[in-house]
């Protein structure tokens, strides 16, 4: 059962990436520690998984839409 449509995943997804990478300099807590680490690299893992999805978003489409999630 599909909650929210594969388009509007892909959407959040594109938007979600780039969100997590600057959210430690949003914030003011980009110092270099964990804690500007952890959303930075979650950021680069999300556009790198979203580029690969087969979704009407994707680039290349090699990741299964079920993989991904």
């Amino acid at each position: 059962m599909r909650f929210v449509p594969t388009r509007v995943h892909g959407v959040i997804d594109w938007i979600m990436a780039p969100l997590l990478i600057v959210l430690p300099w949003i914030f003011g807590f980009a110092q270099g520690g964990i804690e500007m680490w952890v959303p930075v690299t979650l950021g680069i893992v999300g556009l790198i998984v979203t580029f690969f999805t087969d979704h009407e978003l994707g680039i290349v489409r090699k990741i299964p839409m079920i993989g991904h999630l």
